[in-house]
């Protein structure tokens, strides 16, 4: 699971520009009754869905994974030796499926933020920054949280295990997808940026993994990570 995280990150490292999309068309308006709509070139947008929503998956896949280890590790203890690594398989599947569904939902509006704000444009990326500090300090996001350490009885064998070890996949990743979707938006927001993307693992990892996480250590991180997006120009294209 963890060799499946570090080969995402391998390959966005190896892509050399820090983004799956490249710069959306865009049409300045001159003249102050040109809608907005009206400046976006459909077909230029809609040929991007593709390989941003790759690069969703590739970063879903990067960050996410490496905070599922105690409920895989609660699959594979609780599962029999012999089909240990279809009852993880079964969860991971579950899992990413969510954040999956979540990346439909999400792409699109990503990609017209930035194409409505157009080059250069950063007010999309400090938005997302503040509302993920703010996030973090909310009790409905310490809930959220907490919830990701939920586990469920499995069944022992059979087709209910496998349905056991799915369905533990899609609560845990809804769980995890309503806490960490702030978070989230950051990279996503910045073209998947690894340095972006550092960033909020830093953060996703301390939460996750931190007996009981400070926002003393989460908010300077998010600050940090907002001051050398911007001094470094790492924003919307």
């Amino acid at each position: 699971m963890l060799a499946i995280s570090a080969g995402a990150w391998l390959i966005m490292v190896l892509s050399a520009t820090g983004s799956f999309v490249p710069r959306i068309c865009y049409s300045p308006s001159f003249g102050p009754i040109e809608s907005s709509i009206v400046r976006l070139r459909v077909l230029p947008i809609s040929s991007q869905l593709a390989p941003e929503y790759i690069g969703w998956l590739l970063m879903t896949i990067a960050m996410m994974l490496p905070l599922t280890v105690f409920p895989v590790r609660h699959v594979a203890f609780r599962s029999f030796s012999w089909r240990r690594n279809r009852a993880v398989a079964g969860f991971l599947i579950g899992y990413l499926l969510v954040w999956a569904l979540v990346g439909v939902a999400l792409v699109p509006v990503l990609i017209a933020a930035r194409a409505l704000e157009g080059s250069g444009g950063r007010f999309a990326l400090t938005v997302g920054l503040v509302l993920a500090a703010v996030w973090q300090l909310t009790p409905l996001k310490l809930r959220a949280s907490r919830r990701c350490h939920r586990t469920i009885a499995l069944s022992a064998a059979g087709w209910r295990a496998d349905a056991d070890c799915v369905r533990f996949g899609v609560g845990t990743g809804g769980n995890c997808a309503f806490s960490c979707w702030a978070l989230m938006l950051t990279p996503a927001l910045a073209s998947h940026s690894l340095l972006a993307m550092t960033c909020v693992q830093a953060v996703a990892l301390h939460e996750r993994y931190e007996l009981r996480p400070r926002s003393r250590v989460i908010i300077p991180i998010l600050l940090t990570c907002a001051a050398m997006v911007s001094s470094l120009g790492v924003a919307i294209a």
